[in-house]
């Protein structure tokens, strides 16, 4: 059987029209300077949509393979569902990883303990709409949680003498904690004053978010 040749691939996000989870992946994108195609469905549209994905859960990547002849090939596409594994194969595509693996091991270790203040975000973000409660997590965030990471992670910069979280490289978890870092601004009125207690999360947040295509996404998204 003859061989079809791949040439290229494509990106498509899917998520809700929000940013949630997906925005981490989009920035990505931005920084990258790689096109995708961000799909979002809105609430009506997730039942159907929901059984067309591999666990029932969004975001989801799907990567197109172009064929030689420039047609699509369904059965070549992938479909990569858990904001995580999309960020570590996107992060590997776009050299924002490390081909050593100790190196590689340092930057997921890196990577899950931002994720783990993420989560804390989204609580604070998704989980509930009483203005009582959201209170109490925003105080939670400001007086426990940003204070704990943002310490933390600052020695893990000055460990590895910067300008990125692990070094001269800029990797997947800098990307993640700067989108952190730019709603937590966007959502707190410049911070409450949070990121700038901490010099070193407001030069990482900067670095990122003045990168010329990143000022461009960030003018442009909804």
């Amino acid at each position: 059987m003859e061989q079809i040749r791949i040439i290229s691939e494509k990106y498509k996000l899917t998520y809700f029209n929000i940013r949630g989870r997906a925005e981490q992946i989009r920035l990505m994108f931005a920084v990258a300077q790689v096109p995708f195609q961000d799909l979002r469905i809105d609430a009506t549209e997730w039942p159907s949509f929901k059984s067309s994905t591999s666990w029932g859960q969004l975001p989801m990547l799907e990567v197109i393979m172009e064929e030689e002849d420039g047609n699509h090939s369904d059965p070549s596409n992938i479909k990569i569902t858990q904001t995580m594994a999309i960020i570590r194969f996107l992060a590997k595509k776009f050299g924002f990883y490390s081909n050593d693996h100790y190196q590689a091991a340092h930057i997921d270790e890196v990577g899950y303990v931002v994720g783990e203040l993420l989560d804390e975000w989204y609580k604070y973000e998704f989980e509930s709409s009483d203005d009582q409660k959201k209170a109490v997590q925003k105080e939670a965030l400001v007086t426990t949680h940003f204070p704990n990471y943002f310490e933390k992670l600052s020695r893990c910069h000055l460990k590895y003498g910067g300008p990125y979280l692990l070094g001269e490289k800029l990797t997947f978890p800098d990307v993640m904690l700067a989108q952190l870092l730019g709603s937590v601004e966007e959502e707190f009125d410049g911070g409450d004053g949070v990121i700038d207690q901490y010099p070193v999360m407001r030069t990482l947040k900067d670095a990122i978010w003045t990168i010329p295509s990143v000022k461009t996404y960030a003018g442009q998204r909804l």
